[in-house]
């Protein structure tokens, strides 16, 4: 299943990034460990723009102005809403999204709210 998860996400255009234990948002500290090659229960991870230059934090930066001046954003869709997904945790019970509210989803919801991850590679 991790594997699916990481799959989605790159297919998209996205990297998926160690944000450590506390959510890390420091980026010349989650940057320089590069995309993640696996997943763990009771991790955080950041959903970020892939770039080719994946341990470089500055080239994160401009790929990060771009999605803003884009209007780009790692947002996917549940019902009828429309939900920021730049961050989550594997959970015993579900995967976690941080949003604006937290929330836990079930496995299967998860996978089908990837498959609605807005796509950075048509822009």
């Amino acid at each position: 299943m991790y594997e699916d998860i990481q799959e989605k996400i790159r297919r998209k255009g996205w990297g998926l990034y160690d944000a450590g234990p506390y959510l890390e948002q420091n980026l010349f500290k989650i940057v320089p460990k590069g995309s993640v090659t696996s997943m763990e229960k009771n991790k955080n991870y950041l959903i970020l723009p892939h770039i080719a230059q994946e341990t470089n934090t500055f080239a994160m930066q401009r790929a990060l102005e771009d999605m803003q001046l884009q209007r780009v954003f790692p947002l996917v869709k549940y019902k009828q809403l429309t939900i920021p997904a730049p961050a989550f945790i594997i959970l015993e019970e579900g995967v976690k999204v941080y949003s604006k509210k937290s929330i836990l989803f079930s496995f299967d919801d998860f996978l089908q709210c990837l498959d609605t991850l807005v796509d950075r590679t048509m822009n």
